[in-house]
């Protein structure tokens, strides 16, 4: 377990078979190619840079249609249909694929040629809903907007800011020109807006229209020489033309599909940019597992005739890949997302994976939760085929529900006090004491000072284990007195701490060796942390200074308080959901609503709580036990692999 040991790779094939050598790597994915910056004599390097790029945009065309089709033909799938990953295919899918590489792209773009008619049209028919919207208010007006009278009488056609009757209007109007003489007809109104016809005499023509300005009138827009109501039937009409030519759009997106061909093909190009070329050979460096080399070699030899030389790598250039066991393995994304380890760490996923079980089951502690995640989790596993990384997720939370499992019988909560209140409920009596399942063990609520003690005591021993680790990673690298001096005599003075605190229960006896071995423990610190001073002062200063640190061990050890702060949390808003929902109880007709409120509350109550765990877990294992004895920086294993969006081969495939 831990990292695993990596191998250089050095292929050499005939540059006929180079197509053929790197479509295997890529299928298997256990090879991370190497560029190395010198070219050796009688080799070059080939561009590829603009075909790579070729294949780049096709890819990014494949995916623009893809969105064209999960926006108009989306694929039909259930709730829980995500944890399957992306689609598995055969290895002849994708000779297939190649095979019909132009028709599929010629199929997007036919896609992306629909989807562009769906988009003008979309804009034209706005353009149309806003003019037939402005012509609305003028569908019953029977002449049309250019009408400026006849030989002997003179129109006004056009808008007021205001709404106007006949009456208010010619009111209004007189005012401005007592002797006006006119007739009209409103032609609609609202509460911002009259549409007038008005009528006069052609001598009285300009005295109207001057006495409308006065008004705020305004000649309308658009139609001038037709009817309104013939010009929004034409309007109407180009837009039903336009649904039924989205509409049909619509129907040929879903009868298209495209593939992830282009960006694998793309990958591939950049990794021969990266080869030394000779006039008949190609030759390929890189890192890949040890535990792998037999497989591959075999592999290689089975598809094209070549040369395969293993070499030790060197570990400050080689790649990091990490292998545990099924119970520390789901937890390896936690430490990547922190850092991979460096040549000189060990690996610390199999050193943390208890403890993240242990204090995420300590915080969510429901025994009720944990059952839900242990079963979902288990369900899901069987029912899909999740990729790895979905995988690895399920299992962790597997574990993390047993460890909840586990606590949650600890605290005898189950729904919280669900089991007490149901039987109360029921019965009307007391509640029997059944110890794990009515009668706790340890109650977080009742037993806090209790529980904050041994709180503290786990967060004493991760870090005594942290530091160990420490012990050791300066051990194997020489630094005997580092390891001795600067690590074990924190760890005696922790513990001599411990002793002393477990001796104002225990007596007099515990505290004194308690409090020898904490002065002793000081004592090496303030003459051993100054050893690397000439000056003898300067020595004993560096050395009682090192005690300073104490402070951050109280901090780190206080920082554990979380773990019953988070039970606490978990357990009384479980209780306050229960006693809300026995709040319905007295009728069958109660019975829904109890049931509702049951089920909300305590969805409410893992979903914060389960992700409240999740965060302050991890935090414990970053801040409190990383900073111990982990540095990181190490460079995450990549190798040459089928990194498509959509598809992934199929498991046996790859071997």
């Amino acid at each position: 377990m831990g990292k695993m040991m990596m191998k250089q790779v050095r292929i050499v094939a005939l540059r006929s078979d180079r197509k053929k050598l790197l479509e295997r790597l890529q299928q298997m994915g256990t090879v991370e190619i190497e560029s190395t910056e010198q070219i050796p004599r009688g080799f070059e390097r080939i561009d590829t840079a603009s075909q790579a790029q070729v294949f780049r945009r096709s890819a990014e065309q494949a995916s623009r249609a893809l969105a064209v089709l999960d926006r108009y033909a989306p694929e039909k799938k259930g709730l829980l249909d995500s944890f399957s990953g992306r689609r598995e295919i055969e290895i002849e899918e994708l000779t297939v694929t190649a095979a019909h590489r132009e028709e599929r792209m010629k199929l997007c773009e036919t896609i992306l040629a629909y989807s562009r008619t769906i988009e003008e049209n979309a804009a034209e028919q706005i353009r149309l809903r806003a003019n037939i919207a402005q012509l609305e208010p003028w569908r019953t007006l029977d002449v049309p907007f250019a009408f400026e009278g006849t030989a002997t009488t003179a129109a006004c056609i056009g808008t007021l800011p205001a709404a106007y009757t006949m009456d208010t209007l010619s009111a209004a109007l007189a005012e401005k020109e007592p002797d006006l003489v006119w007739t009209g007809e409103i032609v609609s109104v609202t509460a911002t807006q009259t549409c007038l016809f008005a009528l006069t005499d052609r001598a009285s023509g300009d005295a109207l229209l001057r006495a409308l300005r006065t008004l705020g009138f305004a000649k309308p827009v658009g139609a001038r020489r037709s009817l309104p109501a013939d010009k929004i039937a034409r309007l109407e009409a180009r837009s039903a033309e336009l649904n039924a030519a989205t509409d049909e759009a619509k129907a040929a997106i879903i009868a298209l599909g495209v593939c992830d061909y282009y960006t694998v093909r793309a990958d591939k190009y950049d990794v021969i940019g990266e080869l030394d070329h000779s006039r008949h050979a190609v030759v390929l460096t890189g890192y890949l597992p040890a535990a792998d080399c037999d497989r591959v070699e075999g592999a290689l030899l089975n598809t094209c005739p070549c040369v395969v030389e293993y070499f030790d790598a060197d570990p400050k250039k080689a790649p990091v890949k990490l292998h545990n066991n099924g119970f520390v393995a789901p937890v390896e994304s936690i430490v990547e997302m922190y850092a991979m380890p460096n040549v000189t760490d060990v690996d610390p996923t199999p050193i943390m994976a208890f403890f993240f079980y242990f204090f995420f089951g300590m915080m969510f502690s429901d025994a009720g939760y944990g059952l839900l995640m242990v079963l979902g989790t288990t369900w899901a596993l069987h029912r899909f085929r999740p990729e790895e990384k979905m995988r690895n997720s399920m299992r962790m939370f597997r574990y993390c529900g047993l460890f909840t499992t586990l606590w949650g019988l600890i605290y005898a909560s189950f729904f919280g006090d669900a089991i007490p209140t149901v039987i109360r409920l029921v019965t009307g009596g007391s509640v029997p004491s059944i110890l794990f399942i009515t009668t706790p063990l340890i109650d977080p609520i009742r037993d806090s000072t209790l529980l904050m003690v041994i709180s503290v005591a786990f967060g004493l021993i991760q870090i005594l284990v942290g530091l160990g680790a420490k012990f050791y990673v300066l051990w194997r690298q020489g630094d005997r007195l580092g390891a001795v001096f600067d690590v074990g005599s924190w760890m005696l003075l922790l513990i001599g701490v411990a002793v002393l605190a477990a001796g104002i229960v225990a007596g007099q006896t515990v505290l004194y060796i308690g409090a020898g071995i904490a002065g002793a423990a000081a004592l090496a610190l303030v003459c051993t942390q100054g050893r690397d001073k000439k000056n003898p002062i300067m020595k004993v200063v560096a050395g009682l200074a090192s005690l300073y640190d104490s402070t951050s061990y109280i901090s780190d050890l206080m920082s554990y308080t979380r773990l019953l702060a988070l039970g606490l949390t978990t357990a009384i808003m479980g209780n306050v959901f229960n006693v809300l929902s026995t709040q319905f109880a007295g009728s069958v007709w109660t019975f829904i609503p109890m049931i509702l409120v049951f089920i909300i509350g305590h969805a409410i109550n893992f979903g914060l709580n389960v992700l409240g765990s999740y965060v302050h877990a991890i935090r414990l294992q970053y801040v409190e036990m990383f900073g111990k004895f982990y540095e990181g920086g190490g460079r995450k294993f990549a190798p040459f692999a089928l990194r498509s969006k959509y598809t992934r081969l199929r498991e046996e495939n790859k071997q």
